[in-house]
């Protein structure tokens, strides 16, 4: 038997024979839950006003089996008795009163006892019961499908859970998860909650089930979703799987259809202001051409007035030198020149506006005609 174990046993003796002999103030029992490879506190604590001698800390296994003392915590340090043993380097103090286990393994679970000595013969007691507990490991959904219509199917899922522990096993459905309905015509659970069986149909909203496995420090889940295996033979899958690729070409074609649709608008409006802008250009240019040929030809027909009136006068020429000189020349006591020019002048200016350039030039051509005429008749009466 070894240093540690004879230590142990005198001093569960001494306890017993002290326990006799003095009072133990109090004994509660504090229940702890760890996880392999995880660590645990032990807060212990102690009355008020007491003083505290030292801390002395011992474990008994949860199954049977020799205890061991942990080891003695005074003036602010912890020693071990044996720091090569089984907890080793495992333990130490978080503070004055609470111990701390890392590294945790299944043979950790038992019971932890402290005791704070107030004097050598009264001392407090208090109990800690830790459960060292697996991770849990992650499930596995296998299903069968009973029958299928094409309306639905009934379906049976079954969750694997390996593992050496018992665990909690229930379902989900929806995706947030939530608890299954109280509906036994849809669900049916049996097996310890291992197996569902499923009667699902296409106007079901959820598909997905999930089995949630769980133990008092850790949960797992898998998830299964029921149109992976519930088609129709005649119309393929259904459900909203059938509507997927509809939405989905949906949700892709209507953006690029709407922005075709904005596009075409755009460039319609703009052929349409474009045209507009042509129509009325053309329009004021056929307007200013229109107006240049009433011009050019109004300015013909004063020309052809005045070649008409050139004419005229040519004829009234001719008429006069071909009648005799003696006809044509007047007494000797008249003025033939100052009584005929200023009538003939007269009548041939015409009243006009003068603030027309067009009309202008045109009266100065008579101007001009008026003159050469005058100077033919001087010409004639020499």
């Amino acid at each position: 038997m070894t240093f540690a174990c004879r230590c142990f046993l005198f001093r569960k003796l001494l306890y017993f024979l002290l326990g006799t002999l003095s009072h133990a103030v109090g004994n509660p029992t504090h229940q702890l839950k760890g996880i392999l490879g995880g660590s645990v506190l032990f807060p212990a604590s102690v009355s008020q006003g007491k003083t505290v001698q030292k801390i002395e800390w011992d474990f008994r296994p949860q199954r049977r089996g020799l205890g061991y003392w942990l080891g003695e915590f005074s003036h602010g340090k912890l020693e071990h008795p044996s720091p090569t043993g089984r907890f080793g380097q495992r333990l130490d103090m978080v503070d004055e009163t609470t111990l701390r286990l890392k590294d945790l393994e299944l043979d950790d679970s038992g019971i932890y006892n402290t005791r704070f000595w107030f004097t050598k013969t009264l001392f407090q007691e208090q109990r800690f019961s830790l459960t060292v507990y697996e991770p849990v490991p992650t499930p596995q959904i296998d299903h069968q499908v009973e029958s299928k219509t094409p309306g639905g199917c009934n379906v049976t899922l079954r969750c694997h859970t390996p593992g050496r522990e018992d665990l909690s096993i229930s379902w989900e459905t929806g995706g947030p998860h939530r608890a299954l309905g109280k509906s036994v015509n849809q669900y049916q659970v049996s097996d310890n909650g291992r197996e569902l069986r499923v009667s699902f149909w296409n106007t079901s909203f959820d598909s997905k089930f999930t089995c949630l496995v769980s133990n008092p420090v850790d949960r797992k889940r898998a998830s299964f979703d029921l149109l992976n295996i519930c088609q129709s033979d005649e119309g393929g899958q259904f459900g909203p799987s059938s509507w997927s690729p509809l939405l989905i070409s949906s949700v892709i074609l209507l953006p690029v259809i709407m922005v075709m649709v904005m596009v075409n608008w755009v460039c319609w409006k703009i052929r349409l202001e474009r045209n507009r802008r042509g129509v009325g250009s053309l329009m004021e240019k056929k307007g200013e051409s229109t107006l240049t040929r009433q011009n050019s030809k109004m300015i013909d027909n004063d020309n052809d007035d005045d070649d008409d009136d050139e004419v005229d006068s040519n004829r009234e020429e001719l008429t006069s030198s071909s009648t005799p000189p003696r006809e044509s020349f007047p007494s000797p006591n008249s003025s033939p020149v100052s009584d005929t020019e200023p009538s003939e002048i007269e009548h041939c200016i015409p009243q006009t506006n003068m603030g027309d350039q067009a009309q202008l030039g045109r009266n100065l051509k008579i101007i001009y005609r008026n003159i050469a005429k005058l100077m033919n008749v001087r010409v004639m009466l020499d």
